[in-house]
């Protein structure tokens, strides 16, 4: 069996390539997400940490909210390769894109006030992030299989 470290950084780099995946199709259908959730996350962040206008330094808001996201899909990446079975099909990768979306955007987002419930989202908009986190799982699942080992 191998090492929890190693499993860790295993998954961390397998879930920043996934996060990469998953990036692209959140560019692709950037016209039906509107500003990306990554960049809003951030930007709540500096208006509760008293940052007056995070638009003001644009600039640095984008570079933080890349950094926050892929930061964010290698944790996630991390951690479900320490706790997934020793296999994991495709479909739990998947699954677990599924759980990370429902966590965050039917859960901690509409919680905290920074993007509405799916129910109430506007049209497109969370079908286009589903498959984004569909992307996210999928691909770490398979980059994990690829490099082998739990």
């Amino acid at each position: 069996m191998t090492a929890p470290i190693g499993r860790a950084l295993r998954g961390a780099v397998c879930g920043l390539g996934a996060t990469v995946a998953m990036s692209g199709v959140m560019l692709a259908t950037q016209r039906v997400i509107g500003k990306q959730p990554p960049q809003r996350i951030v930007e709540t962040g500096m208006e509760a940490a008293g940052v007056p206008d995070p638009d003001r330094v644009e600039p640095a808001t984008s570079a933080l909210a890349v950094a926050a996201h892929l930061g964010y899909g290698t944790l996630l990446g991390a951690l479900f390769a320490l706790a997934r079975p020793r296999r994991v099909s495709p479909l739990g990768g998947v699954a677990f894109g599924v759980l990370v979306w429902a966590a965050n955007y039917a859960g901690v987002l509409p919680a905290l006030g920074i993007m509405p419930p799916p129910g109430r989202d506007r049209p497109g908009r969370q079908p286009a992030i589903v498959a984004s986190h569909l992307v996210y799982g999928g691909v770490l699942s398979a980059m994990l299989r690829r490099l082998g080992g739990p």
